[in-house]
């Protein structure tokens, strides 16, 4: 018998974003390694949202595992979203439904880059 076996795709990570703050899927929670904390940032010309994980000392920090529920965390924060708006000079940058952007994990620099471009994201109502 010869067997040829089934190799998985890598699964995309993904990130809601909505006028509450952002919601983490059980892929990005994984990829990310639930870390403790986390600090958000943003990087205006590549119009990217930075989550760098942190220690629960750094004055940015934002607590992440303990707000692990049912396999996704959400970061309930109108204070980013408001910074995210008026940083990037664009008040509709996120929409009033929630919306799903495309995220990477670069492992060796600890920090995940969470696309704002529209054409990236796709429309998910909740």
């Amino acid at each position: 018998m010869k067997v040829i076996w089934y190799e998985s795709e890598e699964r995309s990570i993904n990130v809601s974003i909505a006028n509450y703050g952002l919601t983490f899927s059980a892929d990005a929670i994984k990829a990310m390694g639930n870390p403790d904390y986390i600090k958000m940032g943003l990087d205006i010309e590549a119009k990217k949202i930075i989550v760098k994980i942190c220690d629960a000392d750094d004055v940015n920090g934002i607590e992440f595992k303990n707000k692990n529920k049912r396999n996704y965390v959400r970061i309930a924060n109108k204070g980013f979203i408001k910074f995210l708006k008026k940083t990037m000079k664009d008040e509709n940058i996120i929409d009033e439904k929630s919306s799903t952007h495309k995220a990477e994990w670069n492992a060796t620099e600890k920090i995940m880059y969470i696309s704002l471009d529209k054409e990236e994201s796709k429309d998910q109502e909740w």
